[in-house]
């Protein structure tokens, strides 16, 4: 006779007792043939479940709707940076994958590849892929970094990426980012975030500037937080749930800001005017909401 899953203790006093039993039969049906890597995989889902209820963050709560919101700007934001980054590495070798020096960078090509293809797949709709391709380059980068001690962008992208790796995983799976509407304002973020930096990677080829230039600028992560507060401000009052949409754009900065806390270049005052950027597409965000409440009030046109 199974056992009932050691996961199953994680779940909230409330939410064991009105569903254990339920669960405990469920995952004695889906094991009683399975393999041991298969009976890990069932438990290793009753976990993540158990946890997404214990902290709140289900797509019934406000913070799994926030994360839902922030996940697919982490995933795409991490793809612009990888392609702009793979494209800097590419313009600075003399026979890639080496670069001046003889540094051999074969795993973090890869790991830009496989990230820049994480953000295709998002804006395709692929959002199983796009989770998986995330966490693929991510480990290559790790390769990279333990491997060869190589940390070309400073100690603020594994900081980054780490971020952005969390916000996609905490994206609660019955609310994955696959709506038409969803994918055209990725792809919008998308847009506005990349021109703006390959036209720095381009100025700082034409000028012969040092290599680390694009990840040092303070111009690095404006123009993305600029994109992610006005659509804040535009698309959150046409949310269901506003407070939590708000939360989630800010959330999907957090990526960008760790770019901005690099002590040795004192850009500490970057990390405010990009905290300024977003506060401004959060009022902006409200006062259209409070016009629209008033007009309302005044006879215009109710909500249906």
């Amino acid at each position: 006779m199974n056992r009932p899953p050691r996961a199953l203790s994680l779940y909230p006093r409330a939410y064991r007792a009105a569903h254990g039993e339920e669960i405990a039969a469920h995952y004695a049906e889906s094991t009683a043939d399975a393999s041991r890597p298969e009976r890990w995989r069932e438990e290793a889902d009753l976990a993540a479940h158990a946890l997404r209820l214990r902290f709140r963050l289900t797509s019934d709560h406000s913070g799994g709707r926030a994360l839902a919101t922030a996940a697919p700007y982490a995933a795409v934001g991490a793809a612009v940076y990888a392609a702009l980054a793979g494209a800097q590495l590419v313009l600075a070798t003399t026979r890639p994958p080496v670069l001046h020096g003889g540094l051999p960078l074969v795993p973090q090509v890869a790991a830009d590849v496989a990230l820049t293809a994480a953000g295709v797949s998002t804006l395709a709709g692929r959002w199983r892929a796009a989770r998986c391709l995330i966490l693929l380059g991510t480990l290559l980068l790790i390769m990279q970094w333990v491997g060869y001690g190589i940390l070309l962008e400073g100690d603020s992208r594994p900081l980054s990426l780490g971020l952005a790796l969390a916000l996609v995983f905490g994206c609660p799976p019955d609310t994955p980012p696959v709506g038409r509407g969803q994918r055209r304002r990725t792809a919008a973020f998308a847009v506005f975030a990349l021109l703006p930096l390959l036209a720095l990677l381009l100025m700082g080829q034409l000028l012969l500037l040092e290599s680390t230039f694009m990840f040092t600028s303070i111009s690095t992560s404006v123009p993305v937080v600029l994109a992610l507060s006005v659509l804040l401000a535009v698309e959150g009052m046409r949310s269901a749930t506003p407070r939590a949409h708000a939360t989630g754009v800010a959330l999907s900065a957090l990526p960008w800001l760790t770019f901005c806390v690099q002590w040795l270049y004192g850009e500490l005052d970057t990390l405010v005017f990009c905290a300024g950027l977003l506060g401004a597409g959060a009022l902006t965000m409200w006062a259209r909401q409070l016009r629209r409440a008033d007009r309302e009030l005044d006879g215009g046109p109710l909500p249906r």
